[in-house]
């Protein structure tokens, strides 16, 4: 069994926390909107979002593991290896038939959360296995949309805006619809300059 009171507090992923006891069934996801603890999680999942290799092959060798198995909210191993760019991981659970398209308490597949968080190989990962680039979460917030623009203030700017501009280039290259719009009543485009992509910007409007 892979035992989560072998790694220490400073090995924990900055996207959760392990209670005082260890548990693994204690684990607080600062990345959604819930402030619930999130209960249900297996060895897969805790190894899978803290990037242990190792630990999930040896899981994923077992012929009783349910590769698509979701905790409290939703989240599977694939959907916690996405949005912390745990691309081996991700690979590896795809490989071992994970469900793409598994959605989330949010209505987030793991494209919509590796475009969120910024993961840009495990984003390109999944156009190649072929993710949906038109899957909206509950909110109806689109792929490209949530590439663009996380929420942060420097979405469209600096480093963070050539890497959402690489984003953005690549999920048109899968076809993603740049002039669908989103629940905020944006496209692509209106996303993009509200956020000060200025090169976005020009690059959507020849796309």
């Amino acid at each position: 069994m892979y035992d989560s009171d072998d790694m220490s507090d400073g090995e924990a992923s900055d996207c959760y926390t392990i209670s005082a006891a260890g548990s693994e069934d204690d684990i607080e996801d600062d990345s959604d909107d819930s402030d619930a603890p999130i209960t249900g999680n297996t060895d897969l999942l805790i190894a899978a979002a803290r990037g242990e290799t190792g630990a999930v092959a040896m899981i994923l060798r077992n012929p009783e593991t349910i590769v698509d198995f979701q905790n409290s909210l939703g989240f599977s191993a694939l959907g916690w290896a996405c949005p912390r760019g745990h691309v081996a991981i991700a690979e590896m659970l795809l490989d071992a038939g994970a469900n793409i398209e598994i959605i989330d308490y949010t209505g987030g597949t793991p494209l919509i959360s590796a475009c969120s968080e910024m993961q840009l190989d495990v984003m390109t990962l999944l156009l190649e296995r072929g993710a949906n680039v038109s899957a909206t979460n509950i909110r109806g917030e689109t792929v490209i949309c949530r590439a663009i623009d996380d929420g942060s203030v420097d979405a469209g700017i600096g480093v963070d805006g050539l890497l959402r501009f690489e984003m953005a280039k690549r999920l048109i290259e899968h076809g993603v619809d740049v002039h669908r719009i989103s629940s905020s009543g944006e496209s692509a485009v209106e996303c993009a300059i509200r956020v000060g992509n200025v090169a976005l910007v020009a690059f959507l409007r020849r796309a």
